[in-house]
């Protein structure tokens, strides 16, 4: 059984997915991304209320804060994914569109009668966003919890770095 930290950092994870559920929704069931985007992220709103409902302020607080981060570190991710991509198929000299996908997201919210800037504009928000509600979701579900330890409001002073065997720091605590 989840202990109800576990379930509320699974109900907080529900709106930050809304655009990936979308995307899967759209494939699998042929509904609507801006659809089953709204559906979702009603239905994270609800969950969130809910998962945060009785919390104290000092943990709001630290949720607030680590959600910050987390889309700080959404950007950086979606950044670098993006220049990965694009590197890889310049370097190999593959014959395929890296970013083919963005214009097409961009379509399913604003038809494909919007002018093709419209269309790019609109995709690259989704897939932005996208990458955004994966570090967002990862941060408050995955991450929230480390070596057994609630790392959401862990002190600095009691975290330390340690050297792993390839010789990068890792976070302990």
């Amino acid at each position: 059984m989840t202990s109800l930290a576990g379930r509320r950092r699974l109900l907080l994870g529900i709106l930050p997915l809304s655009t990936g559920a979308a995307l899967v929704t759209l494939i699998v069931a042929r509904i609507s991304m801006p659809l089953a985007a709204l559906v979702v992220a009603g239905i994270g709103i609800s969950a969130r209320r809910f998962a945060l409902r009785d919390l104290d302020d000092a943990a709001r607080t630290r949720r607030t804060r680590l959600t910050k981060r987390a889309v700080v570190a959404g950007v950086a991710a979606t950044l670098a994914y993006d220049a990965t991509r694009f590197g890889i198929v310049a370097v190999a000299q593959w014959d395929i569109q890296p970013f083919y996908a963005v214009p097409r997201f961009g379509q399913q919210f604003v038809g494909t009668g919007a002018a093709g800037l419209v269309q790019w504009l609109v995709g690259l928000t989704y897939h932005v966003l996208n990458g955004i509600g994966f570090a967002v979701a990862y941060a408050l579900v995955v991450r929230a919890r480390v070596g057994g330890q609630p790392s959401v409001g862990r002190s600095p002073s009691r975290r330390r770095y340690q050297p792993t065997s390839g010789g990068i720091p890792a976070l302990v605590g």
